[in-house]
């Protein structure tokens, strides 16, 4: 957030927030400052926080194959078996690695029965990333 105090904010005994998450402006008065900027943080805090995750999750592909990966960028959600042969295909092909397993993965059955690298078993879901 960015405050500004100019001459009639200081006659009027306010200030100017501007909100650089939502682009706005705010007045807020002087004898609640303290309050108001702690509320004011944490909504902040939370919208980029919404914003970050929302950005994460349009940034997922889910693939079946790994002709499917062309050159997309962000996260991919595969089937794999989770075979160290299959992590090194994908890392001399495409230089990606598996990054994390999705939340509450340890009962849940993968989407594709088939390891999208290999077409063996499946374990679980995962995400995976291009390695810089």
């Amino acid at each position: 957030m960015r405050f500004e105090i100019g001459a009639q904010e200081a006659t009027e005994n306010k200030i100017t927030v501007f909100r650089r998450d939502l682009n706005t402006k705010i007045e807020l008065k002087m004898e609640n400052l303290a309050n108001e900027v702690e509320k004011l943080s944490q909504d902040i805090q939370n919208n980029l926080y919404q914003q970050a995750q929302d950005f994460a999750t349009s940034h997922i592909h889910r693939i079946e194959n790994m002709a499917e990966i062309k050159e997309q960028k962000g996260f991919f959600e595969a089937s794999w078996s989770e075979t160290a042969e299959s992590e090194k295909i994908l890392k001399e092909k495409f230089s990606m690695v598996s990054r994390l397993l999705p939340k509450n993965f340890e009962n849940a059955e993968p989407k594709n029965k088939k390891c999208f690298i290999t077409g063996q078993p499946a374990k679980h879901d995962w995400y995976f990333a291009r390695s810089y």
